[in-house]
């Protein structure tokens, strides 16, 4: 009789761990898949990519000819009202660096990664909208903002944005 009792707090004792063991193979695999969804900014905090902007930014990739990069700035500055009210974070990339609206801090090699990713067409301007869904959403030659208003504000997303607000 004592003999069997031994042996079964034996077992509840190997269930116990066992529990354990499962437990903590649990949050290390949680750790684990956090570690490689977390965004791809350096250890400085810098971004790298673009992933850390999707669900929270659509995004507007400008590749301007020379010459047309300030009056472009311009236009931007311009509508930023309508830039800020779509969460649209603007990347504008030129022989003088990446200008943008976005605030944290850019990579060294932001600019080239997106360059080579997004592959702007050679030998004139270049403008890519991007959903919040990471999609491209359209290509455009110029910066037509009435266009690209207009395609923002047919998205899914958008018309639920717009209900809510």
């Amino acid at each position: 009789m004592n003999h069997n009792k031994k042996t079964f707090g034996g077992c509840a004792w190997v269930a116990i761990d066992l529990l354990r063991v499962v437990r903590m193979t649990s949050i290390l695999f949680c750790g684990l898949f956090l570690t490689i969804l977390m965004p791809a900014e350096s250890p400085d905090n810098k971004v790298e990519d673009l992933h850390p902007l999707q669900w929270e930014y659509r995004i507007i990739l400008l590749f301007p000819e020379a010459g047309s990069v300030e009056s472009l700035v311009g236009e931007l500055v311009m509508h930023e009202a309508e830039i800020e009210e779509r969460d649209i974070a603007w990347f504008l990339f030129s022989t003088d660096g990446v200008k943008t609206n976005y605030p944290k801090p850019l990579a060294e090699s932001f600019s080239v990664d997106i360059s080579r990713r997004y592959d702007p067409r050679a030998g004139g301007t270049s403008i890519l909208l991007i959903g919040k869904d990471g999609g491209i959403k359209g290509r455009y030659a110029s910066l037509d903002f009435t266009a690209v208003f207009a395609r923002i504000d047919s998205m899914p997303m958008r018309q639920a944005e717009m209900r809510r607000r």
